[in-house]
């Protein structure tokens, strides 16, 4: 991985697969667009799984859109049951822990 690069580990709504991706540099996000915000179905999370590395204390972060379906106190076990590891690893370079375990999540806010 390049110093020159940026990443991000990101959990996809549809497919519940849990990638890295580079975020091109010179990227631009038109602001008029109505694509910049979470469509009405998706809570938007940041999440921090363990890591598969014992002892690693550095997290895997995660930008997690989930159905508004999903309530919080059920959203462990639709992590477990449907999620599937394609790629996403901590700052150090190791994937997360099989069964998941979140540390810590946070529903982010919508600009609406």
């Amino acid at each position: 991985m390049s110093e020159n690069n940026i990443y991000i580990n990101y959990a996809c709504p549809a497919c519940s697969t849990l990638t890295r991706s580079r975020v091109e540099s010179g990227a631009k996000i038109s602001q008029d667009a109505d694509l910049v915000k979470s469509p009405g179905d998706l809570a938007v999370y940041i999440m921090f799984l363990e890591r598969a590395k014992p002892g690693c204390e550095s997290p895997v972060i995660l930008l997690a859109p989930v159905k508004s379906e999903v309530r919080d106190v059920d959203l462990m076990a639709h992590i477990r049951e449907h999620w599937r590891t394609h790629g996403p690893v901590c700052a150090k370079g190791y994937p997360p822990a099989y069964a998941y375990e979140v540390r810590i999540w946070k529903q982010l806010e919508s600009e609406r």
